[in-house]
């Protein structure tokens, strides 16, 4: 049983199951009881990631293999190949599908559980509570087991490893350093526990890598908990845990999906930008400029007809993309309402009035039909604000999808903030699911989603990960939290790891209360507007502010640099953002490479300092040439690195780089 797409197959011979693609293999033994992991391979660096002793690649409570049958397909995808095997015992049905696309070191897997209760109820009970006293590695014979809620597992010989474990945090309402890191060497030849959801191994040999990311929201938002996320017995075993699953309350009517597991190979140093490769194959969304008025504070006091038609007015003549109305659009009224008290969050807005979801008939007397058609006229496309209902675990998703629906084929509402969501249950996560899926199907896969990660417990920056952008922070100068320095800052260390074009980080007015910043050399009415637009500009660059209220010369030097960026973004959109030089503190260089085929971009800044001139280092191994597209710096280009000399303080320079091959 065979299957190839270009450079991907997939083989099914005398009980071995065979994934590749150009550049790495998996191997998964399916002729025992036990599906094993054979080996994983690195193509390109001559790299078989295995042991002597073979491993049991996932094991669940539901699941009993010993009275197990397996099936096995494989399916074409765009790009690359899907496998499905699907497990049958008398308890349960487990689907686990493999993925990988050519030109991408990676291979995922998930698995999906349908049937009734865990065998064990006590084993069950302790993973419910995070037990870890419960997981010992237990030997058949050859082979070796993580008990009992592992995910995905592979064996691992090399003993001089070099482990980097990496943890992104969300609800950054209270949050504002986003990314730990931690550095190992591993040496004990017991069990041993690491928490987080990249794995980066790497042989101080060899110089080769090899990691492991666990596709789940961040840590505090993983629901049913089994403690430790990746175990490890040097010389031996690797494995990832933590389904997600609830194995009490699983329904026999549908498959639940397990947080699942991405792998990959590669030299040493270039993890990073492997996984980086594979995410955003999965997510690729074209970017846009958004922009959203509640930056600003007034809340829904501003909001209605004229005040939003000045915005739209605006929009157009800065460039910017997308209008997007925030909370105060609805006939309902919310917790966030500066005209009304309601207790209204998260849910209850169906019992609070059944047209809470109506367009508001006093600020908006004429529907949103003249914000419409001066958006056409002017091709500039239309967002709202939307709070999905979290009753009974979103019961009502098939009335909220058809709310949104609605409003894109009356209005032709194109984007969807998704706020006030908190996940309390996995049929909670598979409902938002639902109601995100049927919206795209019905709109033919025109509406997408901005999900807001700034509090409570959400999917995050690797669940579900195909649908839509992250709005990732709330910053405001009303409450002296936003510093244009802190959000690059932000932005700079999540985009290590996360597509920078998944996500939105804003830009403010910066002109707004300087009373909050006293005596404040980094306080926002020091820079200038062009500069704070580079700084988020390889993101989703969202407009947090009432740009009507803006001063002449920022709306100049906003409207000069977004049309620069706009007419290069299509080639931006196709590239690989990193972060490069110092880490942004305000005080020094820093900036962005966004790497393409042969050609690609360079943002780079200098921030508060008295030196004016810095070298950056760049992963670019030929000679390359650069030209200046907006500002005025002195650019040296060597043998991977940058010489630059800005002309002042706060100043940036954005400049495309070509590369000369020898």
């Amino acid at each position: 049983m065979e299957q190839s797409n270009h450079t991907c197959y997939a083989r099914y011979e005398e009980g071995l199951l065979t994934i590749g693609n150009e550049l790495v293999e998996r191997m998964i033994r399916l002729d025992g009881a036990r599906p094993l992991s054979v080996s994983f391979t690195d193509k390109k660096n001559n790299k078989v990631w295995t042991a002597a002793r073979e491993v049991v690649q996932f094991q669940l409570p539901v699941l009993d293999f010993d009275q197990t049958s397996c099936d096995v397909a494989f399916q074409s995808v765009e790009g690359g190949l899907r496998a499905e095997l699907n497990y049958t015992s008398p308890n349960a049905q487990v689907k686990q599908v493999y993925w990988l696309f050519e030109g991408i070191p990676c291979i995922s897997s998930q698995l999906f559980v349908k049937g009734g209760a865990a065998q064990n109820a006590e084993l069950a009970e302790s993973e419910q509570t995070g037990n870890e006293n419960a997981v010992v590695l237990q030997e058949y014979g050859d082979i070796i087991q993580s008990e009992p809620d592992t995910v995905d597992a592979f064996p691992i010989s090399d003993r001089h490893l070099r482990l980097k474990t990496v943890e992104l945090l969300d609800v950054t309402d209270r949050h504002n350093n986003l990314v730990k890191e931690d550095i190992q060497y591993v040496y004990s030849f017991g069990l041993q526990r690491f928490c987080g959801n990249l794995f980066f191994f790497e042989n101080a040999l060899d110089q080769t890598a090899f990691f492991a990311v666990k596709e789940a929201p961040a840590r505090h938002a993983m629901l049913n908990s089994s403690g430790a996320d990746m175990l490890m017995s040097l010389g031996n075993y690797a494995g990832v845990r933590g389904s997600g699953l609830d194995y009490q309350n699983l329904s026999p009517d549908e498959y639940y999906p397990c947080y699942y597991v991405t792998l990959g190979a590669c030299a040493a140093g270039e993890g990073e930008r492997a996984y980086k490769r594979y995410y955003r194959r999965v997510s690729h969304q074209p970017t846009y400029i958004m922009s959203n008025t509640w930056g600003d504070r007034h809340q829904d006091a501003a909001v209605c007809e004229e005040f939003m038609l000045r915005e739209l007015e605006e929009a157009n003549r800065l460039g910017v993309d997308v209008v997007q109305i925030d909370d105060g659009w609805e006939t309902g009224t919310t917790s966030n309402s500066a005209l009304a008290k309601s207790d209204a969050w998260g849910g209850g807005y169906y019992d609070q009035r059944p047209d809470f979801w109506a367009v508001n008939p006093t600020k908006f007397p004429n529907g949103l039909k003249p914000l419409v058609l001066f958006a056409r006229e002017h091709k500039i496309r239309l967002g709202l604000w939307f709070s999905p209902d979290l009753s009974d675990e979103y019961a009502q998703w098939e009335r909220d999808a058809q709310t949104l629906i609605d409003l894109y084929n009356r209005y032709g509402v194109l984007y969807f903030k998704l706020d006030g969501i908190k996940f309390t249950s996995r049929q909670s996560e598979q409902n938002m699911v639902k109601m995100v899926r049927r919206v795209q199907e019905e709109t033919g896969g025109a509406v997408d989603f901005n999900f807001d990660i700034t509090a409570q417990i959400r999917w995050g920056y690797f669940y579900q990960k195909q649908y839509g952008k992250l709005f990732v922070e709330n910053r405001y100068t009303d409450w002296g939290n936003y510093y244009p320095h802190a959000t690059l800052r932000n932005l700079w260390e999540l985009s290590r790891y996360v597509p920078a074009q998944r996500m939105q980080f804003e830009l403010l007015n910066l002109r707004r209360n300087p009373q909050n910043y006293p005596d404040d050399p980094l306080a926002p009415i020091h820079y200038r507007m062009d500069y704070v637009f580079a700084s988020v500009m390889l993101s989703n660059p969202l407009v947090w502010m009432e740009m009507s209220e803006l001063e002449e010369q920022d709306r100049e030097d906003l409207a000069r640099v977004i049309a620069c960026y706009k007419k290069e973004r299509a080639l931006l959109d196709a590239c690989l953002v990193s972060p490069v030089g110092q880490i942004p503190t305000g005080l020094g260089f820093t900036g962005f490479l966004a790497e393409g085929a042969g050609e690609g971009y360079l943002v780079l800044l200098r921030e508060l300092t008295e030196a004016d001139t810095f070298d950056f280092s760049l992963p670019l191994n030929q000679p390359f040439s650069v030209e200046t597209l907006y500002g005025c710096a002195e650019l040296e280009p060597g043998q991977g690195e940058i010489k630059v000399k800005f002309p002042s303080p706060r100043s940036f320079v954005f400049a495309k780089y070509t590369v000369h091959k020898e």
